[in-house]
């Protein structure tokens, strides 16, 4: 955490100044998915910006046709690979006062160890720990999970994990390492080899934690 503060760069947007009690709620957070990993501390990250609530953001957005339009999106969070987190304060301290009701830290921060470990695949390469060892089981076991997700969805079963978790493999990367955290008694229950596997990743047992 401590490293974390001290090489990155946080700015405050929207009119919000950025306070120690911020920088050490984000750090705590972030610094969880990387706290018994072999990996520096986000290396690539350069800055983290912070908004007094969700922001507007535009995107461009392409159909089955390939047509592509110009999207406002309402949103709390989002990762660039250009090394910034943006977050929206009201969602981060919301997220770290409960541990079931959705945390924007870590679900930005997955993408962001994705982003640097695989870039495109929405999948982190190097397996466990971020080595090459075990990497074509991850992947292999990541891939099946999503795809068993995407088929759920697809005959309208239910599902712990909400169903923007399907967009793409990058967002059920993102959306489960949320759920491994903030619900993972239920996560292991409904997907015990999605639970195994995070375990493995981030070397932590939340099941576990009191």
């Amino acid at each position: 955490m401590q490293v974390f503060i001290a090489d990155k760069t946080f700015t405050g947007c929207g009119g919000i100044a950025i306070t120690e009690a911020m920088r050490l709620t984000i750090a705590a957070q972030a610094c969880l998915l990387i706290a018994n990993r072999s990996t520096d501390v986000y290396p690539w990250l350069r800055a983290v910006l912070v908004y007094p609530a969700s922001f507007v953001a535009r995107h461009e957005v392409s159909d089955e046709a390939g047509v592509l339009t110009i999207e406002d999106r309402e949103l709390s969070g989002e990762s660039w690979p250009e090394g910034k987190v943006i977050l929206a304060w009201a969602d981060v301290r919301a997220g770290a006062a409960g541990r079931d009701d959705g945390n924007v830290v870590y679900h930005e921060f997955a993408h962001q160890l994705d982003l640097a470990e695989s870039l495109t695949a929405g999948i982190p390469a190097r397996g466990p720990l971020g080595t090459d060892g075990g990497s074509r089981t991850f992947t292999a076991t990541l891939v099946a999970e999503y795809r068993a997700f995407c088929e759920v969805l697809d005959r309208g079963g239910a599902t712990l994990l909400p169903e923007d978790a399907g967009d793409d493999p990058g967002e059920f990367f993102a959306v489960a390492s949320e759920f491994f955290i903030e619900r993972p008694c239920e996560l292991a229950a409904e997907r015990p080899a999605l639970y195994a596997l995070l375990g493995g990743y981030y070397r932590i047992d939340p099941a576990a934690w009191p």
